[in-house]
């Protein structure tokens, strides 16, 4: 029995893995890498014009390194994701899945951090009595109405951390110049 459902799991897997993509009208990625046991999972989800996700690809890997992305990527576009027209891109801040973005789709690609990795590494330089405080902070600017105000939320909250947390405000700094460069060239 045992041998049977693993060798019908992995068909159905692999005709997952296979199956064309081109009419979904895929308009942005988020991509990911999730640890599971000694394995890196890198996952691909799709998300489509009318808002609908679609899982799109599963690469497994020891890390979540350009090589192992990069064919997660080229294979999603292989089989129908357009690498030719802007797509929103959402990835945490791992240098190698940034890397094999602009490889797969160059220009095309609007990259966005990921608001969740981003918080939790804020949270991460952070003492526990402090999370709550500074992850409703944090939500409160991404939540903004505009980007001019967001950016005044987080710089406002880098100002009231720098003294004790200056390691956290080094972490929410990365986003802050990131976010400003964009937001002042647009």
């Amino acid at each position: 029995v045992s041998r049977r459902f693993v060798a019908r799991t992995q068909a159905e897997i692999d005709a997952w893995q296979e199956r064309p993509l081109g009419d979904l009208d895929i308009v942005a990625l988020m991509v990911d890498g999730i640890e599971f046991v000694d394995h890196m999972l890198v996952v691909a989800l799709g998300i489509d014009s009318s808002g609908k996700k679609h899982p799109l690809a599963i690469r497994e890997g020891t890390t979540e390194n350009a090589g192992l992305c990069k064919s997660l990527l080229a294979d999603i576009v292989a089989r129908g994701v357009p690498a030719d027209r802007a797509l929103l891109v959402v990835i945490d801040g791992g240098k190698g899945l940034r890397s094999a973005v602009r490889q797969v789709f160059g220009d095309y690609a609007v990259v966005q951090r990921c608001q969740v990795h981003k918080k939790r590494n804020v949270l991460d330089h952070l003492p526990d009595h402090l999370h709550g405080q500074v992850s409703a902070a944090m939500s409160e600017a991404y939540a903004a109405p505009s980007s001019k105000t967001g950016i005044g939320l987080l710089e406002r909250l880098a100002s009231s951390l720098q003294k004790a947390h200056p390691s956290a405000v080094s972490s929410l700094g990365r986003v802050l110049k990131r976010r400003s460069r964009f937001w002042t060239s647009v």
